[in-house]
């Protein structure tokens, strides 16, 4: 079965959704964490296949985004690009680590930027598709 970039961003969609629920229920910070890293992963990959880039891993994608979407194509800010590894390190923190001070407060701002990192994913989409 042939992955496409759609695919991924329905995964995005359903990683966001899964926060919103979780943050309903209260759910720990740190699983809140969890889902929007995935949400904001999944919308990279899908952005950087439609521009015919298949990264293998999570520090690639990572990668990938500043390198390509950022320095070369400038399609997005450098704050925007560096959002996926810092998403990256706070999940990692959030499954790894027993001290994790982050608040309820820092996860909501973390999703309204999330937010943002998947509608300009989205539109990278749209645009080389």
């Amino acid at each position: 079965m042939s992955e496409e970039p759609e695919d991924f961003l329905e995964l995005a969609e359903k990683a966001t959704e899964d926060y919103r629920k979780g943050k309903k229920v209260e759910m720990s910070v740190r699983a809140l964490f969890n889902r929007l890293y995935y949400a904001a992963f999944y919308s990279a990959k899908a952005a950087l296949m439609s521009i015919g880039e298949k990264p293998k891993t999570h520090q690639g994608t990572s990668h990938l985004v500043f390198k390509i979407l950022h320095h070369e194509k400038n399609e997005i800010d450098k704050e925007t690009a560096s959002l996926l590894a810092d998403l990256e390190r706070l999940r990692e923190e959030a499954d790894y680590q027993v001290e994790f001070n982050e608040t309820l407060d820092e996860v909501s701002q973390k999703a309204s930027e999330v937010e943002d990192f998947i509608r300009k994913m989205k539109k990278i989409v749209e645009k080389e598709t």
